[in-house]
This record gives structure tokens, sequence and C-alpha cells, in this order.
């Protein structure tokens, strides 16, 4: 094989993707007893004849939806059954969102869930649970989209696209069903209880589990990014009641930023936890202005790109897979950022030292420049090792460095926090450079 076509395949190779369980790419990175799946899965279990409704937090890169999977895969083989659902598939999430199209999302997704063969499949000589609940919805909404001479499957698909795409037909839903929403609330509760009953004439006692994700997607532009923070701080910590089914265990997936707008939040549920967006850190902890490398997290990051590709033969040293696990931060998306861009500059293998610098300084250019406010905020992060917040209304920013990985997260008995290596330095001297010298006349 030639150079050229080993590069291709190591590019290939390094794809990102969200990882099954039994993929053989994937490499445990939590240990046992940071292992926040396992607790959601205890209190899953231990909730048994009962429901329970659980908040995951999870930052940009933190593998959530690989962790989804993992215990999506942990709950089978416990016996529940499990939906999956991407409610970004169901629901704008770039508009606010209100609890009455929240639940008729999460309704419609959990009719086509059950309609799939591997649930019940749909059976056309009965009326199902989905079936009664869009007729009670077509006499409270009458939209030509929602007509009564489709068959089920379409209306579904019909819902789906016009919560996602329609903003009129969404504000005409928010407010014909707001006018009576206890009434909107007992449909869907006994659409989830029909269901549930339903599965358990298939399956027996089978416990149904829904993991709803992508919610922490939700965000929009300088204009309305407000107030959809604001509708989603309202739907979790207003309608908490509302978001619990009956007879089902739940999992909703939470933006990072929601529990320091509403502190407490996870008191009104059955807990909420939160993924580290580093599950690997590769300095230490530390308060100090000269970070030592992590070896334990060094090798463990070794592991995953061994998994991949061989490092000796595509950067050659050692020295040179250390340089890019550590200038990664542990962050996973971007080492295989990395690992590509080296890939790509390379013409011949092993890489020179020369091709794996540009590959770091043409990914460290896509952060940069950094304003200066930003400067001095992050440059306090880097020092405390702390995610400090100034007012609530610069919750938008903060989420905006972790969405961007300028401030990672990472877990390690305790949750701390630190600038991106790729651009730690380059802040320190902005933010010195800006305190030293003195504010324009």
């Amino acid at each position: 094989m030639t150079d050229r076509e080993l590069r291709q395949a190591y590019f290939n190779h390094l794809g990102d993707r969200a990882l099954e369980p039994d993929d053989p790419l994937y490499v445990p990175l939590y240990e046992e007893s940071s292992d926040v799946i396992l607790v959601m899965k205890e209190a899953i279990d231990f909730s048994i004849g009962t429901d329970s409704v659980q908040l995951l937090s999870g930052y940009r890169g933190s593998g959530k939806s690989t962790e989804l999977k993992r215990l999506r895969s942990l709950l089978h083989d416990s016996g529940y059954l499990v939906v999956l659902i991407d409610i970004e598939e169901h629901l704008d999430l770039h508009t606010p969102v209100d609890i009455t199209d929240f639940l008729l999302a999460l309704c419609g997704a959990l009719g086509e869930a059950l309609e799939d063969d591997s649930l019940l499949g749909r059976n056309t000589s009965k009326e199902s649970p989905w079936d009664r609940f869009v007729n009670w919805l077509k006499s409270e909404v009458e939209l030509p989209e929602i007509t009564a001479d489709v068959p089920v499957g379409a209306t579904t698909l019909g819902l789906k696209a016009e919560l996602r795409t329609n903003p009129t037909f969404r504000h005409q839903i928010q407010e014909r069903l707001s006018r009576s929403l206890s009434v909107f609330n007992a449909k869907v509760r006994a659409f989830v209880s029909e269901s549930v009953r339903a599965l358990q004439q298939e399956y027996g006692d089978a416990p149904l589990v829904m993991l709803i994700d992508s919610i922490e997607h939700a965000r929009g532009t300088r204009a309305n990014e407000a107030d959809i923070h604001a509708s989603l701080e309202r739907l979790f910590a207003q309608h908490d009641d509302k978001l619990k089914l009956p007879y089902v265990h739940v999992i909703y997936t939470v933006p990072p930023w929601l529990r320091i707008r509403s502190p407490g939040l996870g008191a009104r549920y059955n807990g909420l936890y939160t993924l580290p967006e580093q599950k690997v850190h590769v300095y230490t902890p530390e308060e100090s202005a000269s970070p030592q490398p992590y070896l334990p997290g060094l090798a463990l990051l070794e592991r995953v790109v061994r998994k991949r590709i061989d490092p000796d033969h595509l950067l050659g040293s050692q020295e040179s897979l250390n340089r890019l696990l550590l200038v990664s931060g542990g962050h996973l998306r971007d080492l295989i950022r990395l690992l590509r861009a080296v890939v790509l500059q390379a013409r011949t293998l092993p890489a020179s030292e020369k091709d794996t610098t540009a590959a770091i300084e043409r990914t460290r250019a896509e952060f940069l420049p950094i304003a200066d406010q930003d400067a001095l905020w992050l440059a306090k992060i880097a020092r405390t090792r702390k995610a400090s917040l100034g007012t609530q209304g610069s919750v938008g920013d903060l989420s905006r460095f972790f969405d961007t990985h300028l401030v990672l997260c990472y877990l390690n008995g305790r949750e701390w926090f630190d600038v991106h290596p790729l651009v730690r330095d380059i802040v320190l001297e902005q933010a010195e450079a800006l305190q030293e010298t003195p504010p324009a006349p």
C-alpha cells in the first residue's frame, strides 16, 4: 500500500460518529466510580413498579449520544424496552419551545417508535392509542395538514414535518392547546398509559424507558437566544409534573447552562447528572501557571488512537503523538481533527515535525481571533479552573465557550474547567497585555 493509500485509509478510520458499545472502535473511558450512566441505570432499576424522570446534561463533544446508546444497550440486556428519540427530528429547536408543542412532539415520536416492527408494528385492523390521540387532536386543531382521510402513518409524518418547519402551525398548536392545558396533559397521559398497556400485552411486564436526546441543541441567533433559554427554563422548572410520564422511566438531555439558571433543578426530578466534556484529562487539575501532563490520561487516549490507526507509522515517534494528545486537551473530536489534519498535511509517512506543527497551527487558527473581553474572562477560567459567571445574562456567552470548545469541562472527583490548550497561552498573554495597557482616553 502506498503512502497516499494509507493516508486515505487513516483519514476514513478517523471519522467522527457516535459509537455503539459493541463497535470495535469503542473504548470505555469512564472509571466505574465516576460513570454517571451506571448511576442513572441504578436509579431506574431501583424505581421498578413506578416511573422516574432523570435529567442528563452534556457538553458538546462529551460523547453523550454514544453514552445514551451504551445505556440503551445496558437496559436492553436487563430486560427493558427502550425507545431512543432524537427530539431534533420532531421539533424545531431554533425557536422557543413551549410545553404544548414539546409534549406533542414527544407523543408523535413515541407513536412512530411503537409502530416500528421491533416493538408493536402497525396493525391496521384496530385503532391504536396513537389513532385515538390523533383523532382527539383533529377535533382541537382544525388544520388542513391534519385531515381525516389520510393514513395514520401519513398523519404522524405530517405532524412531524409541521412541528419542525411551520412556525404558524406551532403557534396555533401553542395557542389552542394552552387554553385547556390540563385537558391536553390528561390526553397525553392517557395516550402514554394506553401505549404502555399495549406493550405489556405484547411483552409482559417489561418496563418502558424513553431516552430523549438532543434537547441541549436548542439555540438560536443573538436576537432570540435569550427567549430560547427562557423557554427551556420554563419547560423544565415549571412543567416538571407534565414531563413525568405514567409508568415510564424517562431521561431528558438538557443543556449545561440550565443548572446555572435553575439551581437545585435536579431536586424536582430523580436527579440531574452531568457528563464531563472530557472523560479524559491530559493535564493535572491543580491550579498552576504551568499545568503538568497527566500520564494515565495520555495512556487512555493513546488506546483510542491505536484502535483507529497506527500512530507510529503516521507520526514516527511517541513524542509527536504525545504532543497531539496534549494539545487536544483530551477532547476526542479535536484529537481526531488534529490527526486528520496531519494526514492531509503529510505527503510522505511518517509525517515530519514540520507537518505536525502545520496541522496544529491550522487547527488553532479556527479558534482565533478572540475578542478582548472574552480573553479576560477566559484567562480567569484558566487561572482558577472554575467556570465563573458574571451575571445570569452571561449564560449565553458561557454556553458559546462550551459549544466552541474554548472552555473544556473535566471530572476528576470534582468538576473543573480549563481553557483549551490550543489557545490557553494565547489567552493568558492577551489578557496580560490588556491589563498592562492603560484604557484609551
